[in-house]
Formats: C-alpha cells, sequence, structure tokens
C-alpha cells in the first residue's frame, strides 16, 4: 500500500514539471518565432517589378531583332523587368504565323532566349543564340567551305522537348544575306536567301535650299505656284532623290527629282504628306 502511494506522488509530482515548462512557451513566443522565420524567408527573396511597354517603346534593338528573325509578325504585348528599380530585361510576346513566341531579352536589347507555347501552353521549342566560335566545326568547314570571306550574322540552335534538333545560321557573302539551316549534327539542310533592307532617310528641305535646278522647273512648269514641302532621300548617306509637294491651280502635286535636281516623275496627292 505504502508502495502504491510513493509511486502516485512521483507521477504528480512529474506531471506538475511538466506543465510547468509548457506554460514558459506562450503563444505570442510561436507566432513571434513564425513571424520571424518568414521575415526571413521573405527577404531573401528579390522583388521582380513588371510594367508595360509599347510597341513604339521597345529599345532599337529590340525591334529591329523581331522585324529582322520575325518579319510581319503581329505584336501581343511586352513587359521590361526590375529589380529594385533598376532593369534587368524585357518579355516580348508576339505571334507569327498563328504560333505565339514569348521572346526574352536582356536590359539592353540583346537576344537571349525564345519559346513557342504549344498545347495547353506547354513549351514545346526553344531557340538560343549561338556565337560564332560557338558553332560545330562541321558548320563552320561548310560554311568556309561554300561561302568562302562570308560575314557572320548571327546564330540560334533550335530545341523542341529538351532534345537539340538544329541550328539556324545567318551570313552575308557577296552583298547577299544567307538563311542556312544544319540538323543538330552540323550535317547541311537549306539554304534560302534574305533581302537586305536597305535604310533610307528622309530630312526636310526649306523651299529656299531646294536645288537651282529644282526651283528652275518649278518656275517654269508651275508659275505661281505655292510650296507645300520638300524632303531629301539619302540611302545609306548618300542622297538619292528629292521629293517636293506644291500646289498650282488648286491641285497638289507630288513631284520626284534626282540627286541632282532633274525631273523624274510628277503625280497628285493630299497636301501635307510627303507620298
Amino acid at each position: 500500500m505504502r508502495k502504491n502511494l510513493l509511486v502516485i506522488c512521483g507521477l504528480f509530482l512529474l506531471t506538475l514539471a511538466s506543465c510547468s515548462e509548457q506554460s514558459n512557451v506562450t503563444p505570442s513566443d510561436a507566432t513571434s518565432t513564425a513571424s520571424s522565420a518568414r521575415e526571413t524567408a521573405d527577404s531573401s527573396k528579390k522583388k521582380v517589378t513588371k510594367v508595360a511597354v509599347t510597341q513604339a517603346n521597345l529599345l532599337t534593338a529590340i525591334s529591329t531583332y523581331l522585324t529582322t528573325n520575325y518579319a510581319g509578325f503581329t505584336f501581343v504585348d511586352a513587359y521590361s523587368k526590375s529589380v529594385s528599380g533598376v532593369i534587368v530585361g524585357y518579355d516580348v510576346n508576339i505571334t507569327l504565323n498563328s504560333t505565339p513566341y514569348h521572346i526574352n531579352f536582356s536590359a539592353t536589347g540583346v537576344f537571349v532566349s525564345v519559346n513557342s507555347a504549344g498545347r495547353k501552353g506547354k513549351i514545346d521549342q526553344t531557340i538560343a543564340s549561338v556565337a560564332q566560335a560557338d558553332l560545330l566545326a562541321a558548320i563552320k568547314t561548310y560554311l568556309s567551305t561554300n561561302y568562302a570571306g562570308y560575314t557572320f550574322i548571327n546564330a540560334y540552335s533550335e530545341t523542341s522537348n529538351s532534345t537539340l534538333t538544329g541550328y539556324d545560321v545567318n551570313i552575308t557573302y557577296n552583298s547577299v544575306n544567307y538563311h542556312v539551316t544544319f540538323d543538330a549534327t552540323g550535317t547541311f539542310i537549306s539554304v534560302g536567301t534574305r533581302v537586305a533592307k536597305t535604310p533610307t532617310t528622309n530630312v526636310p528641305v526649306a523651299q529656299a535650299d531646294l536645288l537651282a535646278a529644282i526651283t528652275t522647273y518649278l518656275n517654269t512648269n508651275y508659275a505661281g505656284y505655292t510650296f507645300v514641302n520638300a524632303y531629301s532621300e539619302a540611302v545609306s548617306g548618300v542622297i538619292a532623290n528629292y521629293d517636293v509637294n506644291i500646289t498650282s491651280n488648286a491641285v497638289t502635286y507630288h513631284i520626284v527629282f534626282d540627286a541632282k535636281g532633274v525631273f523624274v516623275s510628277v503625280g497628285t496627292k493630299k497636301a501635307g504628306k510627303k507620298k
């Protein structure tokens, strides 16, 4: 009987000690600990801020890349990505031939990667930039053999479902742009030509600054005309012709002259438009 009482007393004392220890951990302490853990986790995350960018406000490098590699594309939307107020890159979404493309660029507008969305939005194709030095030896050999002295423009690897499927290489040879495709091992598949766009610059020209030959022609053939505006058109920095808009007897004329001021052609048009 005495032994049983001692056992019961011992169990009672152990229970009191356990309750005392648990009472030292308050709900506020537990909440504080969890909150601290969340704050630590949150502080380790870098917050990326996205801001919509219109097509007109895309970096020149991005616009040039899109028109060169996706001629005729339809712009969907674009966003700049910033971390702590500093732009770290751009995302651009377009469609071409009913296929959507999500293209990533660096903060300076340099191409990084692209993917097209397959069924249910799953990525089935990835294209990545490849430097000339990183081209497969078989590709380098083919190009130097068939296009000796060519100028390298750019190159891309194509991957489908994480499997490399081939390479696209763009070069210039004898003033012609070529798009050459290879398989994953660097074996030639096909080649096509691309029309190089010639940069044209239009600069307004005041009536007083027109070439003498142009002024003489206008006074002779459109006596009493009213000058509207005029532009010089330069190709790669060299003036190719002049466009002059005038009105005479209530008719608006668009007259084209060559670089020396020699008459080329004339047409009627609405006033105020260059062409």
